[in-house]
């Protein structure tokens, strides 16, 4: 990536506040680091915000539960009048 890209890729901004001991702790550690405080808080909150969303993204079942899952999958139920009436109203919209 070219330097002009680079800058480009940088330009959106979040700007906050924070207590003073909170932002020594940051300064602190991003020197420990050996990065800009910048660089620590951006690839911090990153870093957490993958992990966040890999939390809520992600399904863990149980043996028995995934057996149920597979079982429903491979061997699906009949179609019941409600879900029969739902889809004549979906496809008499989307006609």
């Amino acid at each position: 990536m070219t330097a002009v890209a680079q800058r480009k890729a940088r330009m959106e901004r979040i700007d906050l506040r924070t207590s003073a001991n909170t932002k020594r702790l940051i300064v602190k550690a991003s020197a420990l680091a050996g990065v800009s405080i910048s660089t620590f808080m951006v690839n911090s909150a990153q870093e957490r915000a993958q992990q966040m969303l890999a939390q809520h993204e992600a399904l863990t079942l149980s043996a028995q539960d995934w057996d149920k899952f597979v079982s429903v999958i491979d061997n699906p139920p009949l179609p019941n009048p409600r879900l029969k009436t739902a889809m004549k109203k979906h496809l008499a919209k989307a006609g």
